[in-house]
């Protein structure tokens, strides 16, 4: 960005909650979010999360969730307990968050045109390319099967923005 970018971090906010449904974090977003998108500023809200998603299911943990255009949360206590001896807890947050930042600026198929086809349909918006980190692995406890752990957009993610106007 021309002007730079700026990393501003709010209070930490307290909640008994355990379990996050989407409209819970919805809900929770609109009581403590106080900046958004005007003029030339664009804002991304994040939000870590104790506890975790009302979508896991059995062993199988959602860690990040993109749920507006402008809004994505981590959950914190997932992304620990999915930490292995070779994959630390910080490498798997690193990669959620590109992730879910990814599916903020539309990517595979999420409202940014694909210029080729690289969705994994049977996974939803996501890659086909596990070496991109926008594969479905990387949102969730599944993570940890992967090999080299991906916090890079691939060459067709790339290709998208570009023909949407990025850098």
């Amino acid at each position: 960005k021309p002007v730079g970018i700026v990393v501003a971090l709010d209070e930490s906010l307290s909640s008994s909650q355990t379990t996050w449904s989407q409209a819970d974090i919805v809900a929770f977003e609109a009581a403590h979010r106080d900046r958004f998108s005007q003029g030339t500023e664009a804002v991304l809200y994040v939000l870590y999360l104790n506890g975790a998603s009302d979508q896991d299911s059995g062993s199988a943990r959602v860690l990040g969730l993109s749920y507006s255009g402008s809004s994505f949360c981590i959950f914190k206590e997932s992304v620990d307990s999915s930490a292995t001896l070779a994959l630390t807890s910080r490498t798997i947050e690193e990669a959620v968050l590109v992730h879910e930042a990814g599916h903020n600026l539309g990517l595979v198929n999420n409202g940014t045109p694909m210029q080729t086809p690289h969705q994994d349909t049977a996974n939803g918006k996501h890659d086909t390319d596990s070496s991109c980190v926008m594969h479905h692995t990387i949102e969730s406890s599944l993570i940890s099967q992967l090999l080299g752990v991906p916090n890079q957009f691939g060459a067709n993610c790339v290709a998208d923005l570009q023909a949407a106007g990025g850098q």
